[in-house]
């Protein structure tokens, strides 16, 4: 099996010693400034498909006791206008595909009723 590149994070202690004067974001914060779950949240850093579409945001440490991931303040606002910018051209997408659809009448209730 492969291992996750999740695994190979270092801990939050690590991290802050190697950085010093810099700070992090644990993943609530992150998630309640989204909108999202922490769960979801955790989905954007994998390799899955909703990371793929929109934009990835790898966590730069996991915390030592507990196993939460902890972001950088820079990588966490270009992630949201990332994903801002997703969503616009997924709404604009969708509104072009429903709008660009040909309406047809409705059987049965037409104004030109051929009658014999």
């Amino acid at each position: 099996m492969a291992k996750s590149p999740l695994s190979d994070l270092p801990t939050l202690t690590e991290w802050l010693k190697a950085h010093p004067g810099e700070h992090l974001l644990p993943a609530a914060t992150v998630a309640r400034e989204a909108g999202i779950k922490e769960a979801t949240l955790r989905g954007y850093a994998g390799e899955s498909i909703k990371a793929a579409v929109t934009a990835r945001l790898r966590p730069v440490a996991k915390g030592d006791f507990n196993g939460r991931y902890w972001y950088k303040p820079s990588d966490v606002e270009a992630w949201l206008e990332k994903s801002a910018a997703s969503k616009q051209l997924c709404r604009r997408h969708m509104q072009a595909i429903h709008w660009r659809k040909k309406r047809l009448p409705i059987q049965g209730n037409t104004t030109h009723d051929h009658q014999d």
